[in-house]
Parts: structure tokens; sequence; C-alpha cells
């Protein structure tokens, strides 16, 4: 997600929100008092209800109005899983679980693959808050399977 700076022309104030998630990118427009009051950052996510949906030239976009509301999911919860892929590149390090991905940051990615190349297999008990890893409990490696 990506948030800009307020917006203000004579007549209104407008943040644009650039939203994402597996399905594809969509810019949502916050008007009025929702743009000035909106405190939401990049790596938060949000839970959007209630917006209008505008399509121009084939190019949908949303639309907050008096009914929007805004939730940031801020919980953590628990994780189980095989990592199924992993970018290892400094500045887009994440796993991918499930068919969800994670950011995580160096000091995870080293402690998963203490080589600096992907294996497959490796499986990962951890907490996440968003789509960030922010503590692991456990890691389990294919070749230290229980025999």
């Amino acid at each position: 997600m990506q948030v800009s700076n307020l917006l203000e022309t004579p007549s209104s104030r407008r943040k644009i929100i650039t939203l994402k998630d597996p399905s594809g990118v969509v810019e949502m427009k916050a008007w009025g008092d929702m743009a000035t009051n909106l405190q939401i950052e990049a790596e938060q996510m949000v839970k959007i209800s209630c917006v209008t949906i505008d399509q121009y030239l084939n190019r949908c976009s949303l639309n907050t109005n008096p009914s929007t509301t805004v939730e940031v999911l801020n919980e953590e919860e628990e994780i189980e899983g095989i990592i199924d892929a992993a970018c290892l590149d400094q500045d887009m390090m994440s796993v991918l679980i499930e068919e969800q991905l994670y950011k995580v940051d160096i000091e995870v990615m080293t402690r998963l693959y203490p080589s600096g190349e992907f294996t497959p297999g490796v499986e990962i008990h951890a907490t996440v808050k968003g789509r960030s890893i922010v503590e692991v409990f456990n890691i389990r490696r294919p070749d230290e399977e229980n025999h």
C-alpha cells in the first residue's frame, strides 16, 4: 500500500491510497475529513468498507463517501507451514507460505536460509503482524526429519 501526501485545492482535500493484494492493485481516493484524518502506513493491513466504485476508460478506482470506514488490522497471529518459495533479494526479502506472501527481515532470512540459497521443504512456526513475520518460534529443515 502506498499513501500520497494530502492534496489540497481551494474546493477539496484528498489522499490517494494505492491498495495491493494477491488479486491486483486499485487506487482509492479518500476525500475531505477522511483524507485529513486517515492515519495509515504503507505496511499496515486494512479493512475498508462502503466505498464507491468508479470506472473510467475501463479502469476501476474507489472513492470514499460519508459511510466509508477504514479499520487497521494490526493483530498478531501464529502461522505454521512449509515455505513454498523465497525471495532473498535484500530489498524484497519475502517467503511464500500456503499462498500467502510474508515480508521478512535479514535476520529472519538468515535463520531460514543460512547458506543464502533457497532450500525446498523448510517448515516454519512464526508470528505474523499484517503481512510481515515478526517472530520465529521454530524452523524445521527436511534434513532434520525424525527417523
